[in-house]
């Protein structure tokens, strides 16, 4: 199991960063990719490409995931991750947030996609690929929106 252990704001410096992952909410709820070899959901993300930026990576990732092609995403935390069963297995990521117009329908990912398919939720997956983290990840993501909109 993967354990999100630190969360810190995002340096310039992206030389730590290993992984990207990024959340596509469009006014309705999240956007969720299910794998073909699974039941259960994930957000889009991945490896950081060499010669690639973080937030270039995130949006490549979502692109390959569910067939998605956004322009921009905003960095919200970096966080660092361990593997429970040996925490020598260690990383940072970069967690981004993209805005868009309602997807309805959700896109539909190629056949020849890792994914099987994408839905928008409202609230958190119920079988979520990687509970601890995704969960904890979307949970902050919620808060910074809460937050933004407080702030105005």
């Amino acid at each position: 199991m993967v354990i999100m252990d630190k969360v810190e704001s995002c340096p310039r410096d992206e030389s730590r960063l290993k992984f990207t992952v990024i959340f596509v909410h469009d006014g309705e709820g999240f956007l969720f990719c299910r794998k073909r070899s699974r039941d259960t959901w994930e957000c889009a993300g991945g490896h950081i490409e060499k010669g690639e930026t973080a937030e270039e990576g995130a949006l490549r990732e979502l692109y390959e995931e569910t067939g998605l092609r956004l322009d921009r995403a905003e960095a919200v935390f970096d966080y660092h991750a361990t593997m429970e069963e040996d925490p020598s297995d260690n990383s940072w990521g970069r967690v981004f947030l993209c805005r868009t117009d309602r997807l309805d329908p959700p896109p539909t990912p190629p056949n020849d996609f890792e994914m099987a398919e994408t839905r928008i939720f409202a609230d958190t997956p119920e079988k979520l690929s990687y509970p601890g983290i995704q969960g904890e990840m979307l949970r902050m993501i919620r808060e910074s929106m809460l937050l933004e909109a407080l702030r105005g």
